[in-house]
């Protein structure tokens, strides 16, 4: 199974830049690929969702990283912290004006999502 990401396994950038590229690059570790995938994933479905899921999403974040057996191990905290930044910052970035009112209408939401920025 290729790995996501891997320029070895994209036929069109190999055609299109073969004769450029001088040395592949190493592709990402599988695990890393999945993490990156489920990022976009959340990001492109999360203000998508009713506003129910949203509410028990980001309650379920929060809880997790405020979850004291995390502290235990701060470099996992961290890379927890960093990946729920950058999936909550993609979304906030894709959403429409449509989705923005909707948001603005949940105080709920709004209160959660603020609880998690506020880790």
């Amino acid at each position: 199974m290729p790995v996501l990401g891997s320029l070895e396994n994209d036929v069109s950038q190999i055609y299109s830049h073969g004769s450029q590229i001088t040395e592949m690059p190493l592709p990402v570790p599988s695990a890393t690929a999945l993490v990156d995938s489920a990022i976009d994933l959340f990001s492109l479905m999360v203000f998508d969702q009713p506003l129910k899921i949203q509410e028990s999403a980001f309650a379920q974040i929060a809880a997790s990283l405020g979850n004291p057996l995390l502290g235990r191990n701060p470099g996992r905290k961290a890379a927890i912290t960093k990946n729920v930044a950058i999936a909550i910052s993609k979304a906030l970035n894709g959403i429409s004006n449509r989705l923005a009112r909707e948001i603005g209408q949940s105080l709920r939401v709004k209160a959660l999502l603020l609880d998690v920025l506020k880790v």
